[in-house]
């Protein structure tokens, strides 16, 4: 509605610190450090209000018991079950039908899985006696069919060829993260706009387009010593374990992040994504002075 407050958490115990929130204009907004005039403070250990936000104890009975104490607008504090309770199952859980447009009904994280498919091939199919040529034959009209799939449906370029730059770059100028535009059809709409979401899939997103370069420099080193290229390749594939690790723990333990600086944490990830963006096409140049590949055997990237 029209409420405007500060809410000031003066934090003790196990993990101290001073926290604000700011209610305007319909939202609601995270700072750390004190406010110059909050409207409600609750000076709280931390165990304290775990167990209150958590719904073990009830708030009211806890400040009737001395748990913790406020100062302010008593009235603001009684309606913070209204503004913060947990949401109610519908606004977490995204209905089934829930899914990008298009003729073929599969959720967006489920495309993720089959864009890799074609790439799979190229990056395994030396392991099973599959030359680089005949990889890219299977691999590339396969992953352009996706893209063009993707292209006309959707209007992404989520399964652009060149992986790790796309990737990276999306990290630099779009507007969510490249994995969050696959995820975010599983959850809520209002759940997938949420801080702590778009960070672990800004992390996810780095993580997978530092591999694909990383893997694509390997293919590079490869052709350089072509001696090599067995135990490369090996490492290429082992490249995946830890990514794919990630991928499965990270968003499991997203409830418990403590994100104090998320604009460092993206100003970070965006010079991580720019220099990951200059390595690879470093190694696409130097794959061609090589070994005279053209790019598209360096797709790899």
């Amino acid at each position: 509605g029209d409420l405007e407050a500060t809410i000031q958490f003066e934090i003790s115990g196990a993990e101290p610190g001073v926290y604000r929130l700011r209610i305007s204009d319909g939202a609601c907004a995270f700072g750390t450090g004190r406010s110059v005039e909050p409207n409600l403070t609750i000076a709280t250990p931390s165990e304290v209000w775990a167990r209150v936000s958590s719904g073990e104890v009830s708030g009211r009975d806890a400040l009737l018991d001395g748990l913790y104490e406020v100062r302010g607008d008593a009235a603001l504090l009684t309606r913070l079950d209204e503004l913060f309770g947990r949401a109610p199952k519908e606004a977490i859980v995204p209905p089934v039908t829930r899914r990008r447009s298009g003729p073929i009904a599969l959720k967006g994280s489920h495309w993720l899985t089959v864009a890799f498919a074609p790439w799979l091939v190229l990056w395994l199919g030396p392991l099973v006696g599959l030359d680089v040529p005949t990889g890219l034959r299977v691999a590339f009209p396969v992953a352009a069919l996706l893209a063009a799939y993707h292209a006309v449906s959707w209007g992404s370029a989520a399964d652009s060829l060149a992986l790790g730059i796309i990737w990276l770059s999306s990290l630099l100028h779009a507007p969510r993260p490249l994995t969050a535009d696959y995820s975010r059809w599983d959850h809520a709409e209002a759940l997938a706009a949420n801080s702590t979401f778009l960070h672990v899939n800004r992390v996810l997103t780095f993580l997978w387009g530092a591999v694909f370069v990383a893997m694509g420099s390997l293919s590079v080193a490869s052709l350089r010593w072509p001696e090599a290229a067995g135990v490369l390749g090996v490492l290429r594939v082992l490249l995946l374990v830890p990514a794919i690790a990630a991928t499965i723990r990270l968003p499991r333990s997203a409830a418990r992040l403590r994100i104090e600086d998320a604009d460092g944490w993206r100003r970070k990830l965006r010079l991580g994504a720019l220099a990951g963006i200059v390595v690879a096409l470093s190694a696409i140049v130097t794959a061609n002075a090589v070994a005279g590949v053209p790019f598209l055997a360096a797709a790899r990237l």
